[in-house]
């Protein structure tokens, strides 16, 4: 039985938002070399994150599923 609460199904899409938000924030406000640098680290960061998460939640979804087979003979 999955027992998901509301907040691990969106912990992930949060994580990722703020990544997104946080990093674009640090290339605007930043303006530099470096800011492009770190800022570009950590949207790349949420993005291969949250990516993995769908490949594990993929990956039970599809262990959760049997084929039944019938045979009408």
């Amino acid at each position: 039985m999955n027992k998901n609460t509301i907040f691990d199904e969106l912990l992930p899409w949060g994580v990722l938002s703020i990544a997104l938000v946080g990093g674009l924030a640090i290339i605007i406000i930043g303006k530099s070399r470096d800011a492009y640098l770190i800022g570009g680290g950590i949207v790349s960061n949420g993005i291969s994150g949250i990516c993995g998460y769908l490949k594990k939640e993929n990956n039970i979804q599809s262990k959760n599923t049997k084929e039944i087979s019938i045979d009408e003979s």
